[in-house]
C-alpha cells in the first residue's frame, strides 16, 4: 500500500467519524433542557410545595383568637367531696379582640411572607438554570472534543502505517514507528478522559432536568447566535431579575412588619359575660370588659426597642437592594466582555490560525511522503492542529456560555 493511499483512507475514516455520531436522534436544545427542569426538577417541585403551603396559611392570620369558656365553683366546703353542697356556681365566656387594624396588619405580613417564599423559588430556579447551562456547555465541549479525537485517531494510525512502510523500505529509522505508536496511545488515553467528562456531564444534566441519571442524552442542538445589547439587558434585568425581585419583596415584608409593630401601640380589648348560680336563688348575670395599656411607662420601652430594631432591618434590606443592583450591572458587563472576547477568538481561529496550521500539516505530510521531512515535524504539526481545533471548540463553547449567562441575567427564571 502506498503512502498516499493510506492517507486517503485515513481522511475517509475521519469524515465517517465526524458524521456518524448522533444520527437518527432528535437534538436537545438548551431551552428545552431548561423547560424540562422547570417541570421536573425535584428540588424546584419541593420548594414550590413549600411556597404553596405558606400561601395557604395566609388567611389564618386574619381570624380571631378562640374564645375562652370557663366554669367555677365557689364556696366548696373542705369537709365534703359533693359539689352539690357548694354555695355558688359560675359559668363565663370571654373573647379577646385585637385593636383596630391589627388583624389586617398581621395578614399583610403573612401575605408578604408567602411572596418571599415564591421569590425564593424563582431565585433557586435561576441558580439551577445556571447549573444546567454549565452542564450543557461541558457536555458540548466534551462530546465535540471526544469526536475530534475520534477523527484524529485514523490519521495518526495512518501515520503509523506510513512510518512502518518507510522503515521497511529503509527510508527511516524505527524511532518514527515507535513514536507514532506512542502518539496513538496518548491519543487514546486523552479520548478516554474526554469520554469520561462527557458521561459525567450527561449525569449532571439528567439530574438537573429531573431525569433518571442513566437516561441517554440525545445530541445537543446547534446553539443559536444570540445578539446581546448590554444596556438593554441591564434595563430588563433590573426590572425582572429574580434575586432583585426577592430583595424588593423582602423590603415590603419588613415594612409590613414595621407597620404591624407600630400598630401594637393601640390597645387590645376583651369582653366576656356569664351566669352566676346560687342554690335556692334566681342567680345573676355577669359581664366583663377590659382594655390593654401598651403605652404604660413601664412597658412602652419594649415596643420602642422593637420598632427601632425593625427600622434597622428595613434599612438593611434597602441597602442590600442597592448592592445587588450594582452586582447585576457588573455581571452583565462582565458577561458582555467575555462574549465579545470569545467571539473574537473564534473569528481569529477560524479565519487565520486554522487555515495556516492546516496548510502547515499538508506541507509536513508532503515533505514526509517525499522523504524530505522528518517525523517530528509532522508529529508536532498534527499535535498543534489538534490543540488548535480543541481551542476552537472551547472558544465556541465560551461564546454560547457567555451568551447564555447574559440571557439568564436578562430573563431570570422566565424560561
Amino acid at each position: 500500500m502506498c503512502v498516499r493511499s493510506v492517507l486517503l483512507c485515513a481522511a475517509f475514516a475521519t469524515g465517517v467519524a465526524g458524521t456518524a455520531f448522533g444520527q437518527g436522534q432528535a437534538p436537545l436544545s438548551l431551552h428545552e433542557a431548561l423547560l424540562e427542569a422547570r417541570r421536573a426538577n425535584p428540588e424546584l417541585i419541593a420548594l414550590q410545595h413549600q411556597a404553596d403551603s405558606v400561601r395557604t396559611a395566609v388567611p389564618a392570620s386574619g381570624f380571631l383568637e378562640p374564645p375562652m369558656i370557663e366554669g367555677q365553683i365557689w364556696g366548696w366546703p373542705v369537709t365534703t367531696w359533693n359539689p352539690a353542697r357548694t354555695q355558688m356556681y359560675m359559668f363565663t365566656g370571654e373573647q379577646a379582640l385585637p385593636g383596630k387594624g391589627k388583624r389586617a396588619a398581621r395578614e399583610r405580613v403573612a401575605t408578604d411572607d408567602a411572596r418571599v417564599a415564591e421569590a425564593q423559588v424563582a431565585v433557586r430556579a435561576r441558580a439551577i438554570y445556571a447549573e444546567i447551562t454549565q452542564a450543557y456547555a461541558e457536555l458540548f465541549i466534551a462530546r465535540a472534543t471526544a469526536d475530534l479525537f475520534a477523527q484524529q485517531t485514523p490519521l495518526v494510525r495512518a501515520t503509523v502505517e506510513v512510518a512502518s512502510i518507510r522503515y521497511t523500505a529503509g527510508q527511516s529509522g524505527q524511532y518514527d514507528t515507535v513514536k507514532s505508536l506512542v502518539e496513538l496511545s496518548r491519543l487514546g488515553v486523552d479520548a478516554i478522559d474526554w469520554q469520561q467528562r462527557a458521561q459525567l456531564a450527561e449525569l449532571q444534566l439528567n439530574v438537573l432536568m429531573g431525569r433518571s441519571p442513566g437516561t441517554p442524552v440525545p445530541p445537543l442542538a446547534p446553539a443559536e447566535s444570540l445578539v446581546t445589547d448590554a444596556a438593554e439587558t441591564e434595563r430588563i434585568a433590573l426590572a425582572s431579575h429574580p434575586e432583585l425581585a426577592m430583595v424588593q419583596t423582602t423590603i415590603e415584608r419588613e415594612e409590613a412588619e414595621l407597620a404591624r409593630i407600630r400598630g401594637e401601640r393601640s390597645p387590645d380589648y376583651v369582653v366576656g359575660g356569664g351566669y352566676m348560680l346560687q342554690p335556692g336563688t334566681a342567680g345573676a348575670w355577669t359581664a366583663r370588659a377590659g382594655i390593654t395599656w401598651p403605652n404604660a411607662p413601664w412597658s412602652r420601652g419594649r415596643l420602642t426597642t422593637e420598632i427601632a430594631a425593625q427600622e434597622t432591618r428595613v434599612e438593611a434590606a434597602r441597602t442590600q437592594r442597592n448592592a445587588l443592583e450594582l452586582t447585576i450591572r457588573r455581571d452583565i458587563r462582565q458577561a458582555a466582555i467575555k462574549l465579545d472576547a470569545a467571539r473574537e477568538r473564534v473569528r481569529l481561529l477560524e479565519t487565520t490560525v486554522l487555515p495556516n496550521l492546516t496548510q502547515a500539516v499538508d506541507v509536513a505530510i508532503a515533505a514526509y511522503q517525499s522523504n524530505r521531512g522528518v517525523y517530528t515535524d509532522l508529529l508536532d504539526s498534527q499535535r498543534l492542529l489538534l490543540t488548535t481545533r480543541m481551542d476552537l471548540i472551547a472558544a465556541q463553547t465560551d461564546v454560547q456560555r457567555a451568551a447564555a449567562d447574559l440571557e439568564l441575567i436578562r430573563v431570570g427564571s422566565e424560561n
